[in-house]
């Protein structure tokens, strides 16, 4: 049985011998991600090299963890993303067959 690969999805080499930071950077560049919002300390050491060693993703280094997650969440790439996505209708927006509108 012959199989073809896809010619849609694009390839990114990784490394002959990988890390789990190596293969979860290659599976998120493979997603289009570009920027990595984080805080730098000694737990996240080997993730932070293997960063380093990818031109194509960005560190984008934080105080905070609440503050890598604002910035993230406002980050122009994530803003497009979000207004791609369909917002979920509810019966208040009038969607047809849903629950009727609590009598008040």
């Amino acid at each position: 049985m012959k199989t073809q690969a896809a010619q849609d999805i694009p390839f990114i080499a990784a490394p002959r011998i990988t890390t789990v930071a190596g293969y979860l950077l290659t599976r998120l560049a493979e997603a289009g991600v570009r920027s990595v919002f984080g805080v730098p300390g000694d737990g996240n050491l080997p993730i932070l090299e293997a960063i380093a060693g990818r031109p194509e993703l960005a560190w984008i280094g934080m105080a905070t963890e609440q503050g890598a997650g604002y910035a993230a969440g406002s980050s122009p790439a994530s803003r497009s993303a979000r207004s791609r996505r369909r917002r979920p209708r509810c019966h208040l927006d009038g969607a047809e067959g849903g629950p009727s509108p609590p009598a008040r």
